[in-house]
């Protein structure tokens, strides 16, 4: 709920820095920004299945295209 309004999950995105946020994003049934990191890599974000993937926050995240 945001501003007293539900959610749709195609509304929503996460951002996450493990193959672990991957899964739970979508689990939720939402799309992931995969960031990679010093423990995962963008491209091991990017095997785990992430939607877009970046390789720091210092990049901005991506264009979501939504809907």
């Amino acid at each position: 709920m945001v501003y007293g309004e539900e959610l749709e999950p195609e509304q929503a995105f996460s951002v996450g820095d493990t193959p672990l946020d991957v899964t739970g994003a979508h689990a939720a049934g939402i799309e992931c920004v995969g960031v990679g990191s010093h423990h995962f890599s963008a491209d091991q974000l990017r095997e785990a299945g992430a939607d877009y993937v970046i390789d720091s926050l210092e990049e901005g995240l991506p264009p979501i295209k939504k809907g």
